[in-house]
């Protein structure tokens, strides 16, 4: 009984030192990846500003068309309820009791 306890403490551990390998690979390729896209943007920045020097043309702002937003004005729902009063007939005798009833209408 003690062998298998020992045996499974074993298996636990080295399945704990996979989990923190495989942890810390993640965690270096995560930590490497802003670095790698910092380079290529610095290569590609430094290759138009090459392209920019080279040309004769003066560089015109790209410009972008505005933004637009159309925005309908629609009144918000409202509750229409219509009012009532009912008899209803219980074993103490006849009550008169409201009812209400409403419904969403915009």
């Amino acid at each position: 009984m003690g062998e298998r306890k020992a045996r499974g403490r074993e298996t636990a551990m080295a399945w704990l030192r996979v989990a923190a390998l495989v942890l810390a690979a993640g965690l270096v390729v995560l930590a490497a990846r802003p670095a790698l896209a910092l380079d290529q943007a610095k290569g590609q920045f430094a290759q138009a500003v090459q392209a920019d020097a080279t040309s004769e043309e003066p560089v015109r702002p790209v410009r972008r068309a505005r933004t637009q937003i159309e925005v309908t004005p629609v009144r918000p729902p409202h509750r229409e309820c219509s009012f009532r009063l009912v008899q209803e007939f219980r074993p103490s005798g006849t009550v008169i009791v409201p009812r209400e009833r409403c419904r969403w209408v915009r």
